[in-house]
Parts: C-alpha cells; sequence; structure tokens
C-alpha cells in the first residue's frame, strides 16, 4: 500500500491551501488524504478524507482524542457537485483544500465539491499523509491564497515526478528532507531541483547521474544557461531500486547535502547568482523532482524542519532511513 508523508514547513492558517494530485491504480479501492497534528497512527486527525471507490462515496470525517467523529457523506455538498465520487479508478485526482475561517472547502479535480466544519483547531496540523491504492503522486502544495497567494508558481513544467512549495520562504537554518525510490535505467538520471519564484529557473540543481557513478550539483544563471560553479560527489550514494532519504541544509553560506544519514556534499549559495538587492532566500520556496528519460521517482515523505542553529549542526540524523 502506498504511504506518503509530509511534515509541514507552517502553521496551518485561515487562506492557506493544499493541492494534492496523483494517480489511484488501476485496480483502486479506497485512497485517503489526512491533516494529522503528526505522523503516529493515534494521533488527532483534523481532516480525513477517505474515497471508496467500491462504495462509490468519499467519506469525511475527523479523529479526535481516540474517536472518529463529524462523518458525513451527503451532508454539506457543494450545489453545482453532481456527483457524490467524482473520482475514477486508474485516473488522475486532484483534491484542493482551501482553509476557511470554520470549515475547509473542498474541491475535487477542479470542481467544487463539499465543506466540511472543524473538529479541532487547524493551528495544531503539522503533517499531510495520503495512503492508499495510489500508484503515483506527483504533487502536494502547501500555499497561502489569501489575503495574497504565495508562492507564484508555474505550473507547465514537463516530466515531472514530484512537486513540493510551502507557503514562506526558507531561511538559514530551514532543512527539508526527501525520501523516495527510483527504478529504471542502470544509466538513467533524475533531478531535485530547488526552483526561482515563477520561472524555471533551478537555482539549486541535485542532478544523480547513475551513468557516471556520481551526484552533480550547480545552479542556473537564468531559465536556460548555467553557471560555471558545477561540482560532482566523489561517490555514488543512491541506487535504483532501494530507498533513498536526501536532506538539504540551508545554512548563511552553503547548502549542506546528506544521503541515507551521510554527509555527501556541499554547495556554496555564492556560487548562485542573483540581481543586485535581491535576495536568494525570497526566490527559494519549494521543489521539484523531474524523472530522467526511462526513469521513474517515487516520492515518499517530504520534511521541512526549522532548525534551532543556522549552521544546521547534526542535521545528517534527520536523513537516516
Amino acid at each position: 500500500m502506498f504511504n506518503f508523508t509530509e511534515v509541514l514547513s507552517d502553521f496551518v492558517k485561515v487562506g492557506h491551501v493544499f493541492v494534492i494530485s496523483g494517480y489511484s491504480n488501476d485496480h483502486a479501492n479506497s485512497l485517503s488524504v489526512l491533516l494529522s497534528t503528526g505522523k503516529s497512527n493515534d494521533a488527532n486527525v483534523a481532516l480525513s478524507l477517505v474515497s471508496n471507490f467500491s462504495q462509490n462515496r468519499i467519506i469525511r470525517s475527523a479523529f479526535v482524542n481516540g474517536s472518529f467523529v463529524g462523518e458525513e457523506t451527503s451532508d454539506n455538498m457543494n450545489l453545482m457537485c453532481e456527483n457524490p465520487m467524482p473520482l475514477k479508478v486508474g485516473q488522475q485526482f486532484t483534491f484542493c483544500i482551501l482553509v476557511g475561517d470554520d470549515r475547509f472547502h473542498i474541491a475535487i479535480n477542479d470542481n467544487p465539491f463539499c465543506t466540511y466544519k472543524y473538529q479541532m483547531p487547524v493551528q495544531q496540523i503539522r503533517s499531510l499523509i495520503v495512503m492508499g491504492d495510489v500508484e503515483s503522486l506527483v504533487k502536494v502544495n502547501h500555499m497561502q491564497m489569501f489575503p495574497y497567494i504565495f508562492p507564484n508558481i508555474r505550473s507547465d513544467y514537463d516530466e515531472l515526478a514530484f512537486e513540493g512549495f510551502i507557503p514562506r520562504e526558507y531561511s538559514p537554518g530551514s532543512l527539508v528532507t526527501v525520501g523516495g525510490i527510483v527504478n529504471g535505467k542502470s544509466d538513467g538520471e533524475f533531478t531535485i531541483m530547488f526552483v526561482e519564484d515563477e520561472t524555471t529557473r533551478q537555482l539549486v540543481h541535485f542532478n544523480v547521474r547513475f551513468d557516471e557513478q556520481c551526484v552533480v550539483m550547480n545552479s542556473m544563471v537564468d531559465e536556460e544557461g548555467w553557471s560555471d560553479n558545477e561540482i560532482r560527489s566523489d561517490h555514488m550514494p543512491i541506487y535504483i531500486g532501494q530507498p533513498f532519504k536526501v536532506g538539504f541544509a540551508f545554512t548563511n553560506s552553503q547548502v549542506k547535502v546528506a544521503v541515507n544519514g551521510s554527509h555527501l556534499m556541499d554547495f556554496p549559495l555564492s556560487a548562485i547568482e542573483m540581481e543586485e538587492n535581491e535576495s536568494l532566500w525570497s526566490n527559494l520556496t519549494g521543489f521539484r523532482v523531474k524523472n530522467g528519460a526511462d526513469m521513474n521517482v517515487q516520492i515518499n515523505s517530504v520534511e521541512h524542519i526549522q532548525m534551532n542553529n543556522e549552521n544546521c549542526n547534526d542535521f545528517e540524523s534527520y536523513c537516516i532511513l
């Protein structure tokens, strides 16, 4: 069974929105999206969306202090919604969950679906979980839509394996971990990239090259050209068919990288070219994962952690499988 967990970067506020997109598998019976206070099985859940394909319904509920509460299947449906189960087996799904004043506003596949009144304070939400009969998960964005949109992101991106943006800027002390598994050709590649707000420019480019048995890091000077600051790892820490967990720790001067609990390499922030009076931090708001030809990267965990020291000491411990 597929299981994805994200530790959120920020407290959930009114005006925030979650966009979760992927594909159910060809024999799907159910898939679930949870907004939870933690990763443990007994954590409180502010919103549980269980899509049951065999029963042709989507069950909304919460889990508070050990009990399910507020179950709904037909209540509070949007008047424009004509189908109680808009998802199809083996097809793409997109959940859009807007945090309102006293309830969640939920759209499915770009159409209004329902609302769900809060059963607990949404400020306690710390994790987002997707599990069940999922073939692939390609987007988990946590953004701000009110009182202004942040971040502004481009959606026209090819060969995207995953996308994850957050409603605030990174800063020294920010740690992002990305866990998953890669399958495909023994001479293939894939890329994890931290992109510039509103563009496709890769500010931090982390390219895993199985044919060369190394990882290459670099930065783009614009949306097409590369800098002359490419660096290479001295070994390959990621293996086809085996789980990996990469940590990107942002300090005042560099991006430290660890894989599976061991330090791999550092990339200097001075190698990232910015316009005069432009801040790097105001442009770092999320990352994308791109498949190379005949490669398939499946992301199953993301963690956003603000460490208590700007040098990110001992960040490697967060990347242990």
